[in-house]
């Protein structure tokens, strides 16, 4: 079994042109952890990848590996794997001589290699398919060559640079499942670089939240998707309706929002630490996930002070029905809900109006300037 080693970045930045894409980044993983750089394009995870790697050199602060500096170390010296995007696969060679191929460049002896090329085949599930040509076997397959040939030389980090982009839809999910298998069998330590947060939650022990450059929020799957520290991380990871409304003060850790003349909304989520940064009358939003939403019929005795809105379209997507409701006295604001496909929303026709039910403990409260998605 391969043992992974922790890797420490401490206050890295690299600029291009004067312009800086990766700016004070300071970053520790752990041994045998798994690790996404998530983010949208231009956010500086491939960059901070590729200065890992050795592609590039940083122009501030220090990146190490286990006890080793290795800053500026040449990427061959590293002790680093890599899998890129398009994998990198040689054409000319069979499956097993690219498999081969790096420890053929390290001089190790000929029964050694054979001995662990075939290994590596078992580890990825590729036996009976040493002597097949790249173009002979499938997308997914030339992926788990990609990843054997980074694992071959038993380095103790693995950097995957969007590897499962170019695959389809289920091929991609698959392929996750088998990624993550074969990480938790060999125990090495994994930075992966995707813009795909469902990709994120499903592989990741912890997702680094990257944003111009900079770390937003380092979390595990279950910290960011229930406890976003800011709009940018809630409306990234997984799916966040936002309604403004002004914060009204707080009591015994239930804060009040107005959201419209008469309606008034409720949240725990907040600490006392972060409450102390909202004051009386200040513009402040509330956020809450489509499936937190309840929603049911209005009736004649229906109170005022309830949240309503009116049925704009239901959307069957599978597991779920996404209602769009548009909300009365937030000026036609769209907000998402989702109903379990079992739960017969069909009882909601287009034109219907309904109560939108929200328990304090789902609303996220944040400053009205708090940046969104760049």
């Amino acid at each position: 079994m391969l043992i992974g080693e922790s890797i420490n970045l401490t206050g890295v930045g690299k600029q291009f042109g004067g312009k800086s894409v990766v700016e004070d980044l300071s970053l520790d993983v752990k041994a045998g952890e798994f690790i996404s750089l998530l983010g949208p394009s231009g956010s500086g995870k491939t960059t901070l990848l590729m200065m890992i790697a050795g592609f590039e050199y940083p122009n501030t602060g220090q990146i190490s590996v286990g006890s080793r500096d290795i800053t500026y170390l040449a990427p061959n010296r590293r002790a680093v794997g890599m899998v890129f995007q398009k994998y990198a696969l040689f054409p000319h060679m069979t499956v097993a001589q690219n498999v081969a191929f790096p420890l053929k460049m390290r001089g190790a002896a000929t029964k050694d290699i054979a001995c662990r090329v075939s290994e590596m085949l078992g580890l990825v599930q590729l036996a009976g398919f040493e002597s097949r040509y790249p173009h002979q076997v499938s997308g997914g397959q030339q992926q788990r060559v990609a990843v054997a040939r980074a694992l071959v030389a038993e380095p103790p980090v693995l950097l995957m640079d969007e590897p499962l982009s170019a695959l389809d839809k289920k091929l991609r999910e698959s392929m996750q499942l088998e990624i993550k298998r074969i990480q938790n069998r060999v125990g090495v330590t994994v930075v992966y670089v995707t813009h795909d947060q469902e990709e994120a939650l499903t592989m990741s022990d912890r997702i680094a939240v990257m944003s111009g450059g900079r770390l937003v929020q380092v979390g595990s799957p279950l910290d960011l998707y229930h406890r976003p520290s800011s709009p940018f991380v809630a409306e990234f990871i997984g799916k966040m309706n936002f309604i403004d409304g002004e914060y009204l003060g707080s009591d015994q850790g239930t804060s009040c929002v107005r959201v419209s003349k008469t309606v008034t909304l409720q949240s725990r989520d907040a600490t006392g630490a972060q409450l102390a940064h909202f004051r009386t009358g200040a513009a402040v939003r509330v956020a809450v996930r489509p499936e937190q939403i309840a929603l049911r019929a209005t009736s004649p005795g229906s109170s005022k002070d309830q949240l309503t809105g009116t049925v704009e379209s239901v959307i069957f997507v599978g597991q779920a029905h996404l209602v769009l409701v548009r909300m009365e006295g937030q000026g036609g604001s769209l907000v998402e809900v989702h109903v379990p496909s079992g739960a017969r929303p069909t009882v909601f026709a287009q034109g219907e109006m309904v109560v939108l039910e929200i328990d304090p403990a789902d609303v996220k409260l944040y400053p009205r300037d708090a940046g969104r998605t760049r």
